[in-house]
């Protein structure tokens, strides 16, 4: 075998594909594994502890540079270029909760299709990957709170922490989402 100083650019080239091929098979079946049953994304969202299937994310990602957009409610924070897609940076904290609060630094974006766009929502921590074998879901008890449980209807208690099931595509689906404008949320008194 020949060194790389002594390879053809093509060989290079051809070498580096076929590793890139098998790092994305790896992932792709790690992926598929951890999609299967019970995975879930595990986040915060201020105080509060939440889950989501594995199954509505497309990504996540770095807070990216985003465009702030005027007349719109202060959760839809604007518009990003995500590798040549645009999407929506939303604050669902905001959203959910009814306030805007500074982002902290642990901030993420978990980036979800849904009816042939893609939606950035802006999530306070990504905690990681949670399987819940032993811990049955129970009904989610009617919260003072009533516009949060529109959009979680199950929690789980683990270890005496209590974990929402947030329902994204309820959520994504929302008319109050999906028309974020200003003039809609006031003609809608």
């Amino acid at each position: 075998m020949r060194s790389t100083a002594q390879q053809q650019p093509f060989d290079l080239l051809e070498r580096i594909e076929q590793r890139c091929l098998e790092a994305v098979r790896k992932v792709e079946s790690g992926v598929q594994m951890v999609g299967r049953g019970s995975g879930l994304l595990a986040i915060r969202l201020r105080e509060r502890l939440f889950t989501m299937p594995l199954a509505v994310i497309e990504s996540i990602e770095s807070v990216p540079t985003y465009t702030r957009v005027p007349g719109v409610q202060p959760w839809l924070l604007g518009i990003a270029n995500l590798r040549g897609v645009v999407i929506t940076v939303t604050d669902i904290s905001a959203f959910l909760f009814g306030e805007t609060r500074p982002r902290p630094a642990s901030s993420r974006l978990i980036v979800a299709p849904h009816e042939g766009w893609q939606y950035g929502l802006l999530v306070d921590e990504i905690i990681g990957l949670r399987r819940f074998e032993t811990a049955p879901l129970e009904t989610y008890p009617e919260p003072d709170d009533t516009h949060l449980s529109r959009y979680v209807d199950q929690q789980r208690r683990v270890g005496g922490r209590v974990w929402l099931e947030l329902n994204l595509h309820t959520v994504l689906q929302d008319q109050a989402f999906q028309n974020a404008t200003l003039s809609n949320a006031l003609n809608s008194d």
